[in-house]
């Protein structure tokens, strides 16, 4: 319904938007469930250290956010962390496609400096642009073994749901 009113809009913006939303099979206020393998990408942390995505043998949890999310990584990863434990990998990803590049160092400095706290910076949205739903929420996805999304899922900035956390850092 959403993207059906999108498309008649008629407008460059919208209708390329809607065409990134292609794989999305379901979406509701809680739960964006998608179709969709995790990009492969290597991505620099807050501290320079690279990390390649897409590659991994096993599930994997992955929370991103945009520039209006940042404080909510730094409620979430935590807790995410601390419920996941050796079982399953988190993995935040701050999406800042769009940030001019003249403030990178800036943005990377205003990072947590938390070694145990890594988050991805995805300067171009090579991930975050495929992944992150809309709105003033982050997104925490669960992606199976095979790199493909169990489930994707819009979760406050502003308070930790401790019943989203143990549906996505309990492995089925």
């Amino acid at each position: 319904m959403i993207l059906a009113d999108l498309l008649r809009t008629g407008s460059r913006g919208l209708a390329a938007f809607a065409f990134i939303l292609t794989p999305v099979v379901a979406l509701s206020s809680q739960q964006a469930t998608i179709s969709m393998a995790m990009p492969r990408v290597v991505l620099e942390d807050q501290f320079g250290r690279s990390h390649e995505l897409g590659v991994s043998p096993h599930a994997i949890v992955v929370l991103i956010a945009d520039r209006a999310g940042a404080d909510g990584i730094a409620r979430w990863l935590p807790a995410l962390v601390a419920a996941a434990g050796n079982r399953l990998p988190v993995v935040a990803v701050a999406n800042l496609k769009g940030a001019p590049r003249l403030l990178h160092g800036l943005i990377r400095g205003k990072m947590p400096r938390d070694t145990t706290l890594r988050i991805l910076l995805d300067w171009n949205g090579d991930v975050g642009a495929r992944l992150q739903s809309l709105g003033d929420h982050l997104t925490l996805a669960r992606f199976g073994d095979d790199g493909i999304a169990r489930e994707s899922l819009a979760v406050p900035i502003d308070h930790i749901d401790s019943t989203l956390i143990a549906r996505v850092t309990t492995t089925p």
